[in-house]
């Protein structure tokens, strides 16, 4: 179970995790890998086809808070 850890969470062979306990010998770390933007929500996604009826490529091609904006306005004022 270590070995899975030390590979998949804390990305250190064991030899370099032993020897930052014992030792404050801290291991070399990769550059931290970029953020995913957060995508549209589903059910925001949903509405906007079916309830509002756009587009799928319009849906597609707005960020999530255009999207979400959008829904916002439906819910709103019908529109």
């Amino acid at each position: 179970m270590w070995r899975a850890i030390l590979r998949d969470q804390l990305c250190v062979p064991e030899a370099d995790f032993w020897a930052c306990v014992q030792d404050d010998v801290v291991p070399q770390r990769s550059i931290a890998r970029p953020v995913a933007e957060v995508g549209v929500p589903a059910q925001v996604v949903h509405t906007l086809i079916h309830q509002v009826g756009i587009p799928d490529a319009e849906v597609a091609a707005m960020s999530r808070e255009e999207a979400i904006a959008r829904v916002n306005k439906f819910w709103t004022e019908g529109a």
